[in-house]
């Protein structure tokens, strides 16, 4: 399997996709990006990502940090990827200088664990706002359950960390739910276009990308 990637549209990408990775192996392969049936997956338990795999014809899984890193040293506009032998080589230049990484070629990331919505809403103006400006009041003391959620109903949105509080009206099109405010964090900058919330998770859809965050 070869192919040839613009470089900085990958970085983009797998950029995007590393918010649902962890540093630990907390989950098998929950460090790494993880590529199979077409997409592009990553999941630590309360974050999962997944979108078109920028190369959809590999099955693999390879570890976050040490692809990011690879991919910041060239300087060149395209990379020629390709894979052989449980090696994924990237190559670039007239001098087709290259390096390569270890990868595991069977996929044990558990995330069928994470059920894919069915319905769709499109998320409503102004919501994304107020659930990063609850978040960043929540505390990250699990001492104090509910001081670490963004608190979510079909007419608000509220936080307390039991030093600030806030809270917003707002026809959410949400019932009921608590997201941990280091969850809704990690959505900053992204551009959120529809939701869907089932019992243990709200989902979220980007121009690219679908992420589900673990709820109550």
């Amino acid at each position: 399997m070869t192919t040839t990637l613009n470089r900085k549209t990958l970085l983009q990408t797998l950029k995007h996709s590393a918010i649902g990775v962890t540093r630990q192996e907390v989950l098998e392969q929950s460090d790494s990006f993880c590529f199979v049936e077409g997409e592009l997956i990553t999941f630590s338990d309360h974050i999962m990502t997944r979108c078109d795999s920028p190369i959809p014809d590999l099955t693999a899984a390879v570890p976050v940090q040490r692809l990011l890193k690879l991919l910041d040293k060239f300087p060149d506009e395209d990379v020629t990827v390709s894979f052989k032998n449980g090696r994924l080589t990237f190559s670039a230049g007239k001098r087709a200088r290259s390096s390569w990484l270890s990868v595991q070629n069977e996929i044990t990331l558990p995330y069928a664990a994470v059920p894919q919505p069915t319905e769709w809403k499109k998320v409503r103006t102004g919501l994304p706002n107020l659930l990063l400006q609850a978040a960043r009041i929540t505390s990250s003391s699990q001492a104090l359950p509910l001081a670490t959620v963004v608190h979510v109903t079909s007419k608000r949105v509220e936080a307390c960390d039991n030093a600030r509080a806030f809270r917003a009206e707002l026809r959410t099109g949400l019932s009921e739910c608590f997201i941990p405010g280091a969850s809704v964090l990690k959505l900053e900058g992204m551009e959120l276009k529809e939701v869907s919330l089932d019992e243990n998770w709200v989902h979220f859809k980007t121009p690219t990308h679908q992420i589900s965050l673990c709820c109550q």
